[in-house]
């Protein structure tokens, strides 16, 4: 499931900066199983939250997600989105997008690399406009059985793309309180 970001207000509201570069946040999806590890363990899900900066570089935040307790806003979500696969809905419901977040944002893990579907970086036919900074959160959400369920009754295949390898790129540890 993707939704994206509409309108200028939302634009000018949903930001993140990195360094001195400012990115706008252009859309979130939903991948099942996740597309990051850690310590070799898959997590049940993961959000990606993509930013996009006037010089077309992309800022990615990934926040995994276990199985677990309920969770009113993914559960909000999910019973929002289309009932087929690949349908749209055009709803102008509107939430506080940090409730998708981990309760604690300053431990993640960052590393450069590219996205993870289509286009896949400034090497694919339709460049991305240069590498991607990922942000991948340490502290997970949680998702319930039953969501979970509903979601995967929708979302049948699961779309994540295999783990690659780091070709020398390094993964750094933000771990600040």
């Amino acid at each position: 499931m993707k939704v994206n970001v509409k309108g200028s207000i939302d634009s000018l509201n949903n930001y993140v900066i990195f360094g001195s570069k400012k990115y706008h946040l252009s859309q979130f999806h939903f991948h099942y199983s996740s597309e990051h590890t850690v310590n070799g363990v898959y997590s049940t899900m993961e959000i990606h939250f993509v930013n996009i900066s006037a010089d077309k570089s992309y800022a990615v935040l990934g926040v995994l997600i276990n199985l677990g307790s309920r969770n009113e806003s993914l559960e909000s979500i999910f019973h929002a989105s289309p009932t087929i696969s690949n349908g749209v809905n055009s709803s102008n419901r509107s939430f506080d997008i940090t409730k998708l977040l981990p309760s604690n944002i300053k431990n993640y893990y960052t590393y450069t690399g590219s996205l993870t579907t289509p286009n896949y970086g400034e090497n694919s036919a339709i460049p991305n406009g240069g590498p991607v900074t990922w942000v991948v959160y340490k502290n997970a959400q949680h998702v319930s059985s039953s969501d979970l369920n509903f979601y995967k009754g929708i979302y049948v295949e699961p779309n994540f793309r295999d783990i690659q390898s780091l070709h020398g790129r390094k993964v750094y540890e933000n771990t600040r309180n």
